[in-house]
């Protein structure tokens, strides 16, 4: 199990690769409902006879707000995380070594010696970018794995059999 051990630098550029990941599908819905909602009761609530420039307004004051929200949210996610990791290691990054074990998934901090076990069935998503591999369980934990060094020895197709195995829940 140990072949897909990998270990990855996290830093500013690992959190901004994973912010739009890491957003939680039911706030992207939230927002959407929300923008959608505050256009549709704007349009809703002026008169027939009112100027269409008024109802444009409002679905764009509804776009807006989605828009605002949506990436509000991104981007302090993307504080907090590096607050956090700065906080814990007192530095601008530091390198996970990431292990799947027999009990689940192990995500071990090398500066700070802290080791997290994310058990395999709660892992709920699954995301790949250019360089990670992305396991994220239902309360938005997530655990990164070095995509380039499975990929350059041969071990993609390997890795997806072993977690669609091992992780029931993912939504693929």
């Amino acid at each position: 199990m140990d072949s897909f051990e990998t270990t990855v630098v996290v830093n500013a550029g690992t959190i901004k690769e994973l912010k739009k990941i890491l957003i939680p599908h039911r706030f992207i819905y939230f927002a959407i409902t929300l923008g959608v909602s505050i256009g549709i009761l704007l349009n809703i609530t002026t008169n027939s006879t009112d100027s269409i420039y008024v109802k444009i307004f409002g679905l764009l004051f509804g776009a807006s707000v989605f828009t605002v929200a949506y990436f509000y949210w991104i981007n302090k996610s993307v504080k907090n995380i590096f607050d956090r990791m700065r906080e814990s290691t007192h530095t601008n990054e530091c390198h996970i070594t990431t292990a799947f074990v027999e009990s689940g998934i192990e995500a071990k901090n090398q500066e700070t010696g802290s080791l997290i076990t994310l058990y395999y069935n709660d892992i709920k998503r699954f995301a790949e970018t250019k360089n990670l591999y992305i396991l994220i369980t239902k309360m938005n934990q997530f655990t990164i794995s070095n995509r380039p060094a499975i990929d350059s020895a041969n071990k993609r197709e390997s890795f997806i059999d072993f977690l669609k195995q091992n992780c029931p829940n993912i939504k693929w």
